[in-house]
């Protein structure tokens, strides 16, 4: 999370306008909003706190970006249900995320820490707008794709054919 913070800085000094809204509680929230507040942020970073299941799809529909800085994790469930608004993913190279991310058609995958790769990337999305509808299309189809072969009445149908 310490990166999205050093994101935000350089994003700020960039003279690029954002809004990034945090979805999620934990132990470092209380650290995390001091640090907000000490780096001038408090105007572009929101910490939303939890986001009830019911209101995620809605969460993820009013977010243009969907950015993870994971040093590690599992196939993230928050980047499908952010392909599945058509949110256009900024994330660091860590398990599942080149399933998830076609280099430049529906998102761009980072090296894990490289702050400055990651900043680049929603600059330029943010110099080319007019592409995120783009991708964000494509990930919705992507993920359709790919969860339908999850489903498993597809998967019987299949099987008993």
């Amino acid at each position: 999370i310490d990166l999205l913070l050093e994101a935000g800085e350089r994003l700020k000094k960039n003279r690029v306008n954002f809004c990034l809204n945090i979805a999620g509680s934990g132990d470092y929230e209380g650290e995390l909003r001091k640090q907000i507040t000490e780096k001038g942020l408090d105007n572009e970073i929101h910490m939303l706190g939890v986001v009830d299941h019911e209101q995620i799809m809605e969460f993820w529909q009013e977010q243009d970006i969907c950015i993870s800085c994971s040093e590690w994790e599992g196939h993230s469930i928050s980047h499908s249900e952010a392909m599945a608004a058509g949110a256009v993913l900024v994330i660091t190279d860590t398990s599942g995320a080149r399933d998830d991310v076609e280099e430049g058609k529906n998102g761009f995958v980072v090296n894990v820490g490289d702050t400055e790769q990651l900043v680049n990337k929603i600059i330029y999305l943010y110099e080319h707008r007019e592409l995120l509808p783009q991708m964000g299309s494509y990930s919705i189809r992507k993920i359709r794709e790919r969860n339908k072969y999850m489903d498993p009445n597809h998967y019987w149908r299949s099987l008993l054919d």
